[in-house]
């Protein structure tokens, strides 16, 4: 039973410098949309989800404390509201002063915090694909070590794989010949006696 006139879900990526994001929306027509934010640095959106609180412009043409009148799109909005959550903030706007209750504020915390739980477990899914990449490998290494007929063959199998499972442009394995009293250095497609 909201009523707001555009919704959108912004996800920051607060680990790169400047900070950037992605602005999920939802189109008049129905669909999805997309705009990329290259350099959120400064932003009133930065500031609101480092705040994590739920930042209510009830209606700009009265008051707008992050100046955002005059960049959006849409000169006819008159409030907004940004709901933080772990990646981003839930957003709703309205070309109408002061559109949401309090029982609508309430309801977008709680659509927040499920966001944040989706994303939560799509983190977990992440690392879960990649210990199961892991363990493929190390699998597929353990059998060509197992068949291997010496050990420069194992070499090459351990530098080639620790290749393919960091995506790596250049992999070195350094052993210590305790006959040669040297370092050998292995790399893709060759041993080289140091």
């Amino acid at each position: 039973d909201l009523r707001f006139d555009f919704f959108g879900i912004n996800l920051i990526d607060a680990q790169v410098s400047p900070p950037s994001g992605t602005f999920h929306f939802r189109t008049p027509a129905g669909g999805w949309g997309q705009y990329q934010y290259r350099n959120l640095s400064g932003s009133s959106l930065l500031a609101i989800w480092d705040e994590q609180k739920l930042v209510y412009r009830r209606d700009l043409q009265a008051e707008d404390p992050y100046g955002e009148r005059q960049k959006l799109d849409n000169p006819d909005l008159r409030c907004l509201v940004d709901i933080p959550f772990s990646h981003g903030t839930l957003s709703l706007s309205s070309i109408l002063p002061d559109a949401f209750a309090a029982g609508d504020l309430e309801l977008l915390h709680e659509m927040a915090a499920l966001c944040s739980e989706g994303f939560g477990r799509l983190e977990d899914l992440k690392v879960l694909e990649r210990r199961a990449q892991e363990a493929e490998v190390l699998s597929a290494a353990i059998a060509v070590v197992a068949g291997a007929s010496g050990l420069e063959e194992v070499f090459q199998v351990v530098v080639r794989e620790a290749g393919r499972l960091t995506s790596a442009e250049r992999v070195t394995l350094f052993l210590y010949d305790e006959t040669e009293k040297a370092l050998v250095r292995v790399m893709k497609g060759r041993t080289v006696l140091l």
